[in-house]
């Protein structure tokens, strides 16, 4: 019963948390085939991206 889902994650790079959880997060949603719009600022992209 696994339903494809539309999910939006919003992150910033500013206040408490760490970064791998939120990659972890939106990485295991993309692996079960969900469609994911990730949207977060400057920071948060190149981090992400690894750059």
């Amino acid at each position: 019963m696994n339903h494809k889902k539309r999910v939006l994650v919003i992150g910033t790079s500013v206040g408490a948390g760490d970064v791998p959880p939120l990659q972890a997060l939106v990485t295991g949603l993309i692996e079960r085939g969900n469609d994911v719009l990730f949207i977060g600022d400057q920071r948060l992209i190149e981090v992400t991206r690894g750059v």
